[in-house]
């Protein structure tokens, strides 16, 4: 009976033939397909690579692959494996256990699972390079990210929670600087936070008067409304605030 070990990576197909089934009740199996130098003494035989089919392209390698995560085979790979099927009995190892769920629904089949084969599959195909295949591993893995968020509800709604999340933990944050910078910059001029309500044109009236005795030759029509502008200038000339060092200034700019 012919014995085929199966891997599959986002760069291609390798279908390996092995000389004899009892190999796979060596117990040391695991650490020998473990090393890298090991699996290139295999090559030729016990372990024979049959050939490698690659992906022509990262769209076609993408299809392939999401037809995989979806539990169907798809074409390339079902016409790989009729050449396999032409041998009389065949027992087939696989290195991916969607892989092989796929592959058990088709008749004839028997399937094993072999993981280590699939790591070193550059080693054991002389044609196929290792940078080859992390760029095909880079590509199509953004393919697919893009793929199952498109597809996938279930996956979008946590995102779209955690997103929620994120914009309430910015406005808390927010909110606790405004605070911190109204109370720093209320002994010098407290008067304002009585005429402003909004956060964001308190910080820039700060940012743009700095000490309290520059408002009357400070423009912030820009900033405030006519009506607002004459109130803080009018409350700047009474204010009941403390003097603060010009690094007090630098600091509360800083938080604005």
């Amino acid at each position: 009976m012919s014995l085929f070990v199966f891997a599959k990576t986002l760069a291609g197909y390798g279908p390996f033939e092995a000389a004899d089934e009892k190999m796979f009740k060596n117990k040391d199996l695991a650490a020998q397909l473990g090393r890298p130098e090991k699996l290139v003494e295999m090559r030729e035989t016990p372990l024979k690579l049959q050939k490698f089919v690659k992906f022509d392209s990262a769209a076609t390698a993408f299809e392939e692959t999401a037809s995989l995560e979806e539990g169907n085979v798809p074409e390339l790979l079902a016409t790989l494996l009729e050449d396999i099927k032409s041998e009389k009995k065949v027992s087939l190892a696989v290195a991916d256990m969607k892989l092989g769920s796929a592959i058990s629904n088709l008749p004839q089949f028997n399937i094993s699972l072999v993981a280590e084969i699939r790591e070193h599959l550059s080693s054991l195909s002389p044609g196929l390079k290792q940078p080859i295949v992390d760029r095909m591993s880079l590509s199509v893995s953004h393919l697919m990210s893009r793929h199952k968020l498109m597809f996938s509800a279930d996956e979008i709604e946590p995102m779209i929670i955690q997103a929620i999340k994120l914009f309430d933990d910015i406005d808390k944050e927010l909110n606790v600087y405004a605070m911190r910078t109204k109370e720093w910059y209320g002994w010098h001029f407290p008067e304002v936070a009585k005429i402003l309500n909004d956060n964001l044109a308190y910080a820039r009236v700060i940012i743009a008067v700095g000490m309290r005795n520059n408002v009357s030759d400070t423009d912030l029509s820009e900033i405030l409304p006519e009506e607002v502008e004459i109130a803080i200038k009018a409350a700047a000339e009474i204010s009941m605030g403390t003097e603060i060092m010009k690094e007090d200034l630098e600091n509360i700019k800083l938080l604005a």
